[in-house]
């Protein structure tokens, strides 16, 4: 089907807004310092040639690059441009205030990461790369890595290559990424759309009309070249941030559950279970639809659901279950229609990536059950590197994550939480009565994490000027 044309200048936006470079299937995140800002901003001026942008379709590789608001201080933007970033970008995620909304509490503190924490070294950079094979990839990175002394910059920290088994599934074994924005003016997005999914064009891109036909705020930087002296057309905010997932205990809690709840902990059963957490199947089949099965349906995960007509108490997909949460559709009232336009006010398009060895390699989740009855003798972590791309990280990400994902009494409850950010009781709606599992563990612990912003590549040019 040929692509619609596009209002959006596709070749000024870096590419990774445009799709998750699903034929590149390994990657590196390399987080910079800028120690040199004079010969960095040289290196900064030829990496942007390498840069991928949208209206590109690579297969053989991708480059793209975001900035911490340190950043774009260290290159010499002056403070009443900078000062028009958002606040939370300003204050960055770590901040007290910030993390407590966050929920990034206890094990997840920002006093206990690994980077981007109060006690870690600032970031300035986030250099993102992919390649078709783990071979292509070190060589991109060694080539990289030969130019960072000469360009002013250090490597602040080298997270653990993305190269998981699959690209589909993430590490509890369930399919994800099905139910992705489709964006106005994206070519890539535009065949993945139905009604209540699609979004305008501002709600990831600035410079364009958002869910409220408003143009999104923008940083004005009065600099020669820069047309309207929009310097931040084209580019949008980025979440980055490490998460470790506990796949052992994910799965030792399901089974448990099973028991308590139904007398027995086989494979069906527990997947049962953490199907109603999830809200969809292994296989990504929505719960709503196919309630008390996990079968697959001949053609991709349905997308195209809603809940107020076809689940509104919660009998297929729990009101609290994952995907209820992250995406409530038109479940919130108090009409279905209001409820799907408040909903298309908080989408993100995700880009994450998985990291470390899966706990089974078949990535099945009865394998992983079978697993859990043999010593535990991985040592290395698995996680997401969870990637979110939103043109406001208040109204977008993290309103997402406060309001719905963590609030006690999203969809009427009483105090549950999202099953998986855990350390909350989950309740699954049932008849005659409501199931109710005492409090779960928290199976996702936050181990770095960071706001950057990614400018469109002429506005990267204009910073090295």
């Amino acid at each position: 089907m040929k692509a619609p044309e596009s209002n959006v200048e596709l070749a000024d936006v870096q590419g990774l807004l445009a799709g998750g470079y699903g034929k590149l299937p390994v990657a590196q995140f390399i987080l910079l310092q800028i120690i040199d800002a004079q010969r960095a901003t040289y290196w900064l001026r030829r990496l942007a040639d390498d840069l991928t942008n949208a209206a590109q379709n690579p297969d053989d590789g991708a480059v793209n690059l975001a900035f911490t608001l340190s950043g774009f201080q260290a290159l010499g933007m002056p403070q009443q441009a900078w000062e028009l970033f958002s606040q939370e970008f300003q204050q960055s995620m770590a901040a007290p205030h910030r993390a407590k909304k966050l929920g990034d509490l206890n094990e997840s503190d920002p006093k206990r990461w690994q980077w981007g924490g109060p006690s870690n070294q600032p970031i300035d950079l986030l250099l993102m790369l992919y390649a078709r094979s783990l071979d292509e990839l070190n060589d991109r990175l060694t080539t990289y890595q030969a130019g960072f002394a000469a360009g002013g910059v250090q490597i602040v920290h080298l997270p653990a290559v993305s190269a998981p088994a699959s690209l589909e599934k993430e590490h509890f074994g369930f399919v994800d990424g099905i139910s992705q924005p489709a964006v106005e003016g994206l070519p890539r997005s535009a065949t993945n759309s139905f009604a209540q999914n699609t979004t305008r064009t501002g709600e990831f891109i600035l410079g364009y009309p958002n869910q409220y036909n408003c143009l999104p705020d923008r940083v004005v930087w009065q600099k020669s070249g820069l047309p309207d002296d929009d310097f931040s057309k084209n580019g949008t905010y980025v979440v980055f941030r490490q998460l470790e997932q506990d796949v052992r205990g994910f799965w030792t809690s399901a089974r448990q559950a099973a028991q308590k709840l139904h007398k027995r902990a086989d494979a069906d059963t527990c997947l049962q279970v953490a199907a109603k957490w999830i809200g969809r199947s292994p296989d990504g089949t929505p719960t709503t639809y196919f309630p008390n099965t996990d079968k697959q349906t001949d053609n991709q995960p349905p997308n195209d659901f809603a809940y107020a007509q076809a689940d509104p108490h919660g009998l297929g997909c729990p009101l609290g279950a994952h995907i209820r949460r992250a995406n409530p559709r038109d479940a919130l009232g108090p009409t279905p229609d209001i409820s799907a336009v408040v909903s298309s006010k908080h989408r993100l398009l995700r880009r994450g990536r998985l990291y470390g060895p899966p706990l089974v390699n078949s990535m099945a989740p009865a394998d992983m059950l079978a697993a859990l009855d043999e010593q535990a003798t991985e040592t290395e972590p698995r996680g997401l590197y969870f990637i979110a791309l939103n043109a406001n990280l208040s109204r977008q990400f993290e309103f997402v994550q406060q309001t719905w994902l963590l609030n006690g009494k999203f969809g009427g409850l009483y105090n549950d939480a999202d099953p998986i950010m855990g350390r909350a009781p989950f309740t699954t709606q049932a008849e005659p009565f409501a199931q109710r599992t005492d409090s779960l563990p928290a199976f996702v612990t936050v181990r770095g994490g960071a706001y950057f912003f990614m400018p469109g590549l002429r506005a990267i040019r204009l910073l090295t000027e």
